[in-house]
């Protein structure tokens, strides 16, 4: 049996390694910006703004090279890790672009799209995809027509590079618990949830499809979150875009005059209330052409990670080691025998 003066130097070097911390990634949105002539991306970093602030202020702002003809235009952004995705739509075609932020040239006027892929709707005429979501590698469509809302779900990995479109690995009817003249505007990703706005001429509604509680023998996606949005604003705003990281949902409201970027977190509403209340209201400074509008949101995702602490590594190391080493029944004892001791 080793000495218990190496057992105790186990605990000690255990006790004294710094703990592993929670790494979180900077929270920024995106919001895609338009006039008749230019897409511009402006980044809004949420940690790097100034409380007393009544509105954001961009930290980044872009004009977006769509790589496509003049009656194209960008109609909804999605992003995912250090890529911004846009659908660019002309009369026939759906167009994802990517723009990879990191792989960006600094002494260009314009964001270069890594991605250029065509999109296989799947669906019939007159069908057409209204907005993107991004998860992981897999890109999220809303497909409407008049009577159907239909999602179509693109995995990056797993398409043939021989392809001149992206096929669908996914394509489900959405379920949107709603009465008419309600319809779904915009749709937005976390984890394996695809939350999706829908609305009418007196609500805002926010529904949720888990992906992975889903019944396989059913029609259509079922959401298993139905909630009202109060958006705390003037009867003349409307939300035109939905965006989701973690357990909050953020929504672009808009009138003539003003964006706002409203937070709902999921995890801390009360429940008996009869709609979910904002726990961020901010406006957006475009800071941008004046004659822009910005026309959708989206968030880069929000990772956190577990990193121990450089100084700690040693310590901890030796703590575990020993501490298996002195253990009563050992996977690799110093003999090369299994055995008790």
């Amino acid at each position: 049996m080793l000495p218990r003066r190496l057992k105790l130097m186990a605990v000690v070097g255990l006790l004294l390694s710094p703990p592993v911390v929670a790494e979180a990634a900077p929270q920024t949105i995106y919001a895609l910006s338009q006039n008749s002539g230019l897409d511009g991306l402006l980044g809004y970093d949420l940690s790097n703004q100034d409380p007393s602030s009544l509105a954001f202020k961009p930290s980044s702002f872009d004009f977006l090279n769509t790589l496509s003809s003049p009656t194209s235009s960008i109609v909804s952004i999605a992003t995912s890790g250090s890529t911004v995705y846009a659908l660019s739509q002309n009369a026939g075609l759906d167009v994802l672009l990517g723009y990879d932020l990191s792989k960006q040239d600094p002494s260009s006027l314009a964001l270069q799209p890594n991605v250029f892929d065509f999109l296989n709707p799947l669906t019939v005429p007159p069908s057409s995809i209204v907005s993107i979501a991004a998860s992981g590698s897999m890109i999220y469509a809303l497909s409407q027509n008049s009577a159907f809302d239909v999602l179509l779900g693109y995995d990056l990995s797993k398409q043939d590079p021989s392809s001149l479109a992206l096929q669908p690995n996914v394509f489900d009817f959405l379920n949107p618990l709603t009465v008419p003249p309600s319809s779904l505007v915009s749709i937005a990703a976390s984890g394996s949830t695809v939350y999706a706005l829908s609305q009418n001429a007196a609500f805002d509604v926010l529904l949720g499809y888990d992906l992975s509680k889903q019944d396989p023998s059913s029609l259509a996606l079922q959401p298993n979150v139905f909630d009202f949005l109060n958006i705390y604003q003037l009867p003349t705003d409307s939300i035109v875009s939905i965006a989701a990281s973690g357990s909050t949902v953020y929504a672009l409201s808009q009138n003539a005059a003003f964006n706002a970027l409203l937070g709902y977190d999921l995890s801390n509403q009360d429940p008996s209330s009869l709609a979910l209340q904002p726990d961020l209201q901010k406006f957006l400074n475009i800071d941008g052409l004046p004659t822009s509008s910005i026309v959708g949101i989206a968030l880069e995702g929000s990772t956190v990670s577990a990193v121990p602490l450089p100084g700690g590594l040693p310590l901890a190391a030796l703590g575990l080691l020993t501490l298996f080493a002195t253990s009563k029944f050992r996977l690799f004892p110093l003999t090369g025998q299994r055995q008790n001791v």
